[in-house]
């Protein structure tokens, strides 16, 4: 795998790496991803060399544990990058007007039955976002909470870019899809127009494609995640998003079930909420023609 951080950073996480391979994973050779079973093998994992599995098809436990290693240093690696820059900006007396934004892409799951990242579970589907907001200069910010805190929004990386536009005060904002989430930042005291306006951020869409056959499609809205696995039809012109059949469901109670175990597709009681979803994720997939 490319984990390519300095040697000093493994031996620093060479201890706790045990902390992730209590219950290492046993079969790579016919996991299920989502409803319906395919060879990881094709995932990005076995696309790099020296990824060594057994004859029954399980890793090999010494490569999962260097595997593991080697994404815990490149972590370490990144954050101590991280800190060199807000070093710098500290010295140079550039925090004060300087909006700072952290996120990645989703990286691979790790001891959670597969070492990979092509789900759309939970576990997957999120990234890191941190955001650092300076309240001097900005005037029109000031309600902008000093205060850490945790939002439990629902927010996609597509809403970053509007967000920095509207913070820099340019007049650009029509020119980009998503929405501006620093109205979430701010300091709530009972604005019931805020509140109105938290509503465009109560659901996200996500899709992961297996193959040239497979797409998943998911939509999480509030507590729930409703996923619908399409196999794609073949025509002249090769596969398109357009022609398929539904070869899989998946509905899932985030409050009460964030491993995504238990799926309630069939469950009568939550009937009018998995409809809702599915009319929302139509909505959605229609709007872009197909094309997540």
């Amino acid at each position: 795998m490319p984990f390519c951080a300095p040697k000093k950073y493994w031996e620093l996480n060479r201890n706790n790496t045990e902390n992730y391979i209590q219950n290492p994973i046993d079969d790579y050779s016919n996991e299920t991803v989502g409803v319906f079973p395919v060879k990881t093998k094709r995932g990005e994992l076995f696309q790099y060399d020296g990824i060594e599995i057994t004859g029954q098809g399980k890793i090999e436990k010494n490569t999962y544990r260097k595997l593991v290693n080697g994404y815990l240093a490149s972590i370490s690696y990144v954050d101590a990058q991280i800190g060199k820059v807000l070093s710098s900006l500290r010295e140079n007396d550039l925090l004060k007007n300087t909006m700072i934004v952290f996120c990645s892409d989703h990286g691979f799951i790790v001891n959670d039955k597969y070492f990979g990242k092509g789900t759309l579970k939970e576990s997957n589907l999120k990234v890191p976002l941190i955001i650092y907001i300076p309240n001097e200069g900005r005037a029109k910010f000031s309600q902008i909470t000093k205060n850490e805190r945790k939002k439990n929004h629902i927010i996609g990386l597509i809403d970053i870019t509007p967000t920095i536009i509207e913070w820099a005060e340019l007049d650009l904002l029509d020119q980009f899809q998503g929405n501006s989430f620093l109205r979430l930042l701010r300091e709530r005291n009972n604005d019931e127009a805020l509140e109105a306006k938290e509503e465009n951020f109560d659901s996200e869409f996500s899709y992961t494609k297996i193959g040239y056959r497979y797409y998943g499609y998911s939509i999480r809205k509030n507590d729930y995640r409703y996923t619908q696995w399409r196999e794609l039809k073949y025509r002249k012109e090769g596969y398109s998003t357009n022609y398929y059949k539904i070869i899989g469901e998946e509905f899932y109670d985030l409050s009460t079930d964030v491993s995504m175990s238990n799926n309630l597709i069939s469950s009568l009681s939550h009937e009018k909420t998995l409809r809702s979803l599915k009319e929302d994720l139509e909505i959605h997939l229609s709007s872009t023609n197909n094309n997540h």
